[in-house]
């Protein structure tokens, strides 16, 4: 039988981005390039098997994502894109493809490389590095060192040290080198809601949910305080200013504090105008505030009582300041309205 080969040629070092070295490493440092797939002169005939060659305990893992099947002409088979995706992983050293011809067609044999263990960690000595130490014995995964470090770097940055960088790279003596800085931890000094007249300061500022986070003398978390503006609306909600908006907040770092200004529109008060519909709550009336949870409120009292839904549809009069309402009903079983009209 003619044996022949078809070779996909790798880059044999294609690592995660060079980071900044860990002063601990003494080696000098891998330098990692990009993957590279030269175009192959694939033999023709049928794909007879695909099979994995130095996978070991990677070969069910690689297996998942080789698209190249039996019974697929060689032609038309994505041998480049397997590579790629073979790569994609970050867990192998080096990879190509041998398509060994035989009586039946084409055999295709992915021969690959996995990356070497992670001989020791060097430089995670902070007890918050610890999940970075137990990478040591295990295969090392450029994506999967990289993701824990920015996870680590997440939680310096959650915690108001906005300086913190966690750095890894990898020796050549298969060390995975750290470099953490923390830095000063950063806190709020003063937070202002700029345009805020009917509301004051203080009830804002308790309608911030966060714990320990924004707030005098805590820390600066922007999505918590994003999520909060739900909260910060609210409170003017309730006060009839059905127009008002909160802004992105405005966030100054002077050394180890932050001052924070959220603009805040507040808009006009609203009031209560015409009621209609064939059922309407007797507990909010024309002219009354026109409070949100107040409406909802009497809406849902009276639908409990009849077994109905009662549906506002809202016209705003800006020139006079009014909220018309008019409520559609959608009967929860067709004897509730037999229920409300027997007792009407």
């Amino acid at each position: 039988m003619r044996l022949a080969f078809v070779v996909v040629g790798i880059a044999a070092c294609a690592h995660a981005p060079a980071l900044v070295p860990a002063t601990a490493c003494t080696e000098p440092l891998a330098v990692g390039g990009d993957a590279t797939v030269q175009s192959p002169q694939v033999l023709a005939g049928t794909v007879t098997s695909v099979a994995f060659e130095g996978a070991n305990e990677l070969a069910p893992l690689l297996a998942g994502v080789v698209e190249t099947h039996t019974g697929q002409d060689v032609s038309d088979a994505p041998l480049r894109e397997d590579l790629r995706r073979l790569w994609a992983f970050g867990v192998l050293a080096d990879a190509r493809i041998d398509a060994r011809e035989t009586a039946d067609g084409v055999a295709i044999i992915f021969a690959v490389t996995p990356q070497p263990r992670v001989a020791r960690v060097v430089g995670a000595d902070a007890p918050e590095l610890r999940r970075l130490r137990w990478l040591a014995g295990t295969p090392y995964e450029p994506m999967r060192v990289q993701r824990v470090a920015r996870e680590i770097e997440d939680g310096y940055l959650r915690d108001g040290y906005l300086d913190a960088t966690v750095a890894v790279r990898r020796s050549r003596g298969f060390d995975v080198c750290v470099r953490a800085y923390r830095g000063p931890r950063v806190t709020i000094h003063s937070i202002v809601f700029r345009g805020a007249q009917r509301v004051t300061q203080a009830t804002l500022l308790g309608a911030l949910h966060g714990k320990g986070v924004n707030h005098p003398g805590g820390t600066y978390d922007a999505q918590a305080l994003d999520e909060d503006t739900i909260w910060l609306a609210n409170e003017y909600y309730e006060r009839g200013m059905i127009e008002a908006k909160i802004g992105p907040p405005e966030v100054a770092r002077f050394g180890d504090h932050v001052e924070v200004v959220v603009p805040v529109t507040e808009g006009d008060v609203f009031r209560v105008g015409e009621m209609s519909g064939l059922v309407v709550p007797t507990a909010i009336h024309p002219g009354d505030l026109f409070v949100r949870s107040k409406v909802t409120t009497a809406m849902q009292e009276l639908g409990d009582r009849y077994d109905l839904q009662l549906v506002p549809v809202t016209t705003v009069d800006h020139e006079h300041r009014t909220v018309a309402i008019e409520f559609h009903i959608l009967w929860g079983s067709p004897w509730s309205a037999l229920r409300y009209f027997s007792r009407h």
